[in-house]
């Protein structure tokens, strides 16, 4: 079938702009389901958990909270709670869906406690990373240090430099010591372009 302008003998042009679509481009509280929990510790990380699991778990927690009062006072929409091993420096992990980096993209989100029924999130302190694997091999995207000071911390890590590369993010917690009160909040931990 012929596909022109008139009597079909003529010829034509088109012009298409194609844009990146701005916004909100890999939510990872929405893809936490999907990924893989495992607690340990240091690089040890040997135990599979299942996100969602009893907040006493002693191998480790990972489960989506709503409506929480977190360590600034503020009360929470969806976070992303974990609370490493029951150990002495236990660690927890998830390992996402690979997603493939396009220009603009940056990892937002902000890092703090949940608080305790009294409102404060006692003696909490953990060291937060976020890693991505590529071709099988981990690089660090960044690492910071918190104990409960009533803030919750802002990050936002370009990832211009990993455009065209598929990658698979991981989010760590590893307590700084004692696990007591590690209730360490992931809020709205995404990709946004």
């Amino acid at each position: 079938n012929k596909f022109a302008l008139g009597d079909g003998s003529k010829p034509f042009w088109a012009q298409i702009e194609v844009t990146v679509p701005h916004g909100l481009s890999f939510d990872l509280i929405a893809r936490a389901a999907q990924a893989e929990w495992k607690s340990g510790t240091e690089d040890d990380l040997n135990t599979l958990l299942t996100l969602g699991g009893a907040d006493d778990d002693a191998n480790g927690v990972a489960k989506i909270k709503e409506g929480q009062k977190l360590e600034s006072g503020s009360v929470s929409g969806k976070v992303l709670v974990t609370f490493p091993q029951h150990i002495t420096d236990g660690v927890i992990a998830g390992i996402f869906p690979p997603y493939l980096v396009q220009t603009g993209d940056r990892l937002r989100a902000r890092l703090g406690f949940l608080a305790q029924e009294d409102g404060t999130c006692g003696v909490g302190e953990v060291e937060f990373q976020i890693e991505y694997i590529e071709n099988n091999a981990t690089h660090s995207l960044g690492e910071w240090s918190k104990a409960c000071d009533g803030k919750l911390w802002a990050i936002d890590i370009n990832l211009s430099n990993l455009k065209g590369k598929t990658i698979q993010i991981i989010l760590l917690v590893r307590a700084a010591g004692p696990f007591q009160d590690d209730w360490a909040i992931w809020n709205s931990p995404r990709i946004e372009r």
